[in-house]
């Protein structure tokens, strides 16, 4: 008995791409293994080459000179008039007319898929029936088509993404590239909205959501490709759109949600019973199946960073209070385990800076700073309004090891600032120190 291939609909939303379509044309075309592409190209009413370059690959392909490497390729593509990039989707997987068993991705006239990708997703879905939403690591490159950046694997609870809390603002996004679904949720969720000209990836993640979870996998599916013509370059108009729904629809959720991850992500007592738990498929090795391994399902929480620290002294056990970063301070960065960082450390960006600590109650507190000194002669201040708390010269650690200040100030209950300053030996230099983590501790 004959058995089917899995079946591919892939979309590709064009617009005067003539720079990029035929690397993205050929990133899915070549792809290899045991399955069938259905393939459609949306192209806008382009005037600078895209549909000649759409007629050649149609001719080509069409022709049976195209050395194929999977079970079979169909290409199609349409040039008219639409009212965005959304709308373009929405009629091209309209063209393909998913029925619900199939597989489903789209890719920009700029983007690439990565080689094996789609044998990968198929593999996934055919192995596990439970699987219907999957995407790899987040990758990008410039221009010219060359690696810049891998992203850190990230995990999407099921709870965040409903709410929308995914905009790239509150939490990472969900890249559209590299991500792949089944049809019966598209069918089911009811494609993109097309009164939206940016946001519209977010605004389906959310609604996929509410049907079922999302898989991260420790791979590289596809490459988004940064440049200063793209649509995406413009956030201002993307996150009008994220708050116009977000107010429209969610009524109230975005809001409430984020403040009860807020909660969890700042007090190690607030569990939520796995609520920002994130699914997620490693490769387990195993010499008995034919891939040398299979992939497996397991969750984990969302983020990596390690929340406060439990104080324990005789008779007391206190959970520290973590510093909010005011000023002074770059954002918080990814780990890098070569000099024994956690994910969660800043870099200072000027030479005064405050702190902020949210004290549960008044009384004495006794603050903890570990930070990382590379040059001599370095003074570190911390003041509570004219009161100098510490005013010591900091050794030079480099990466070899931290340094622990410690500094006691008088809490009030709520948010309490305290100043931070850095002098070096020369005064036209800023120092540059790394903080790994600062909290408090109520002494009483």
């Amino acid at each position: 008995m004959k058995t089917e291939v899995p079946v591919f609909l892939i979309v590709t939303p064009a617009f005067n791409s003539a720079g990029f379509i035929d690397e993205t044309i050929l990133s899915v075309v070549s792809q290899a293994g045991a399955f069938r592409i259905r393939y459609h190209v949306q192209d806008g009413g382009s005037t600078d080459g895209t549909v000649a370059a759409l007629e050649r690959w149609a001719s080509r392909l069409g022709s049976g000179t195209f050395p194929l490497l999977c079970s079979g390729v169909e290409f199609t593509f349409r040039s008219e008039p639409d009212t965005g990039m959304y709308d373009a989707i929405n009629r091209g997987f309209a063209h393909l007319n998913p029925a619900g068993a199939e597989h489903m991705t789209y890719i920009n006239s700029d983007d690439r898929l990565f080689p094996g990708a789609l044998q990968f997703a198929a593999s996934v879905f055919g192995e596990s029936p439970e699987i219907a939403w999957l995407g790899g690591r987040p990758c990008e490159m410039n221009e010219k088509g060359e690696l810049m950046q891998i992203h850190e694997e990230q995990v999407y609870p099921t709870a965040s993404l409903q709410a929308g809390l995914h905009d790239g603002r509150s939490l990472p996004f969900v890249m559209q590239e590299g991500t792949f679904w089944r049809s019966a949720l598209w069918i089911k969720a009811g494609g993109f909205r097309t009164d939206l000209r940016q946001a519209g990836d977010w605004d389906l993640w959310r609604r996929f959501a509410a049907e079922t979870s999302y898989y991260s996998v420790d791979v590289i599916l596809a490459a988004h490709r940064r440049h200063e013509d793209q649509l995406t370059a413009d956030k201002g108009v993307y996150y009008r759109e994220v708050d116009q729904v977000s107010g429209d629809e969610c009524v109230g959720l975005y809001a409430s949600e984020l403040t009860r991850f807020r909660a969890w992500e700042g007090d190690s007592e607030e569990d939520c019973e796995g609520r920002y738990f994130g699914r997620f498929l490693r490769f387990r090795p195993d010499a008995r199946h034919a891939g040398g391994g299979r992939w497996v399902a397991a969750q984990r929480a969302y983020r990596t960073n390690l929340k406060s620290s439990i104080a324990v002294t005789n008779g007391f056990t206190n959970v520290t209070i973590p510093a909010e970063f005011d000023t002074g301070f770059g954002p918080t960065c990814d780990a890098d385990l070569a000099h024994n960082l956690l994910s969660g450390f800043r870099v200072s960006t000027s030479a005064t800076g405050s702190l902020r600590f949210h004290a549960r109650r008044d009384g004495l507190h006794r603050i903890f700073l570990h930070l990382r000194n590379f040059d001599a002669g370095v003074r570190l201040t911390l003041c509570n309004r004219s009161r100098i708390l510490l005013d010591a010269e900091l050794p030079v650690t480099g990466y070899e090891r931290d340094c622990l200040a410690i500094a006691e100030s008088v809490f009030t209950q709520g948010p309490n600032v305290i100043s931070i300053a850095f002098s070096g030996s020369d005064p036209r230099k800023v120092p540059v120190l790394i903080v790994a983590s600062c909290e408090a501790m109520c002494t009483i």
